[in-house]
């Protein structure tokens, strides 16, 4: 069952899970920021066009999916998400990606889907061993014979984007209505 939730409710601070994949979510509430505790966010397939500036403060977090939003950026803070080994990002708008995901310790990137025109050295080697592509435009090289070349090889085929519903008693799940109620107005 999908909710078609437009918006959410202030979240609990002691949240570990946030499944709200398939809604029409227009932004996540700023409440989101002080859940220290969140260690999986999945908000594929909304509406999304930024995420909250504070995103940072989630420490925990070792799983984020935005997949299928309109987000053409991630706020800066997203490099202290130093938990951070998955994130998924296929089809947004993201015309590059920021030099900080190098800084991660990812063991997944997905980027497929975004109109990419190039992205910076320093996530190479991020995007190499992290994530998997049908193809993926890859960074200007330096030749020491022929001077500047573009790479063009493209990566290996990918699977889908996955997403999870673990339906245990600290994830907030869409689908939960009655859990969706205690978190509502005159909770």
């Amino acid at each position: 069952m999908r909710c078609k939730l437009q918006a959410l409710p202030d979240l609990p601070p002691a949240l570990e899970r946030l499944v709200v994949s398939d809604n029409r979510l227009l932004e996540l509430p700023a409440s989101l920021c002080a859940c220290a505790q969140l260690a999986r966010l999945l908000a594929d397939h909304n509406q999304l066009e930024q995420l909250p500036c504070a995103l940072g403060l989630c420490r925990a977090l070792e799983e984020l999916d935005v997949s299928g939003n309109r987000l053409q950026d991630l706020p800066v803070s997203a490099v202290s998400l130093k938990a951070l080994r998955t994130l998924r990002l296929c089809d947004n708008r993201f015309r590059q990606l920021p030099a900080q995901l190098a800084q991660l310790q990812l063991a997944h990137l997905d980027v497929e889907g975004n109109p990419l025109k190039q992205f910076p050295e320093e996530v190479a080697g991020c995007v190499l061993c992290c994530g998997t592509y049908r193809s993926f435009p890859r960074p200007i090289a330096a030749d020491a014979e022929d001077g500047p070349r573009a790479a063009s090889t493209p990566m290996p085929r990918r699977t889908s984007c996955q997403a999870f519903d673990c339906g245990s008693d600290d994830e907030l799940d869409c689908s939960d209505t009655e859990t969706l109620q205690a978190f509502g107005p005159g909770a």
